[in-house]
């Protein structure tokens, strides 16, 4: 009878944990529980970032928006400079 390799398994599910959070993944792999203090401190940098992503993300958003102004007040301002040159003389 052949010997069984000893190669670890990886379930389905552990994909989308892995997708999720590789450190968490690998954490729970080495047998560290779920209630555990570092998958806890590992949560709460999690919310962290997710608060400074949010913050990003807003302010690109606005940084994108006052940029699409600024563009189209300088077109308008170019028409503007336009027109009197062309009714000036």
């Amino acid at each position: 009878m052949k010997e069984q390799s000893r190669k670890p398994i990886l379930k389905a599910s552990e994909i989308g944990q892995f997708i999720y959070c590789p450190v968490a993944w690998y954490l729970q792999r080495q047998g560290y529980k779920l209630e555990s203090p570092v998958l806890d401190r590992g949560l709460e940098k999690h919310v962290d970032l997710g608060e400074r992503i949010d913050t990003v993300t807003e302010a690109e958003k606005k940084s994108q928006l006052f940029f699409f102004m600024a563009c189209g007040l300088i077109l308008i301002a170019g028409v503007v400079f336009l027109l009197w040159l062309a009714f000036s003389s």
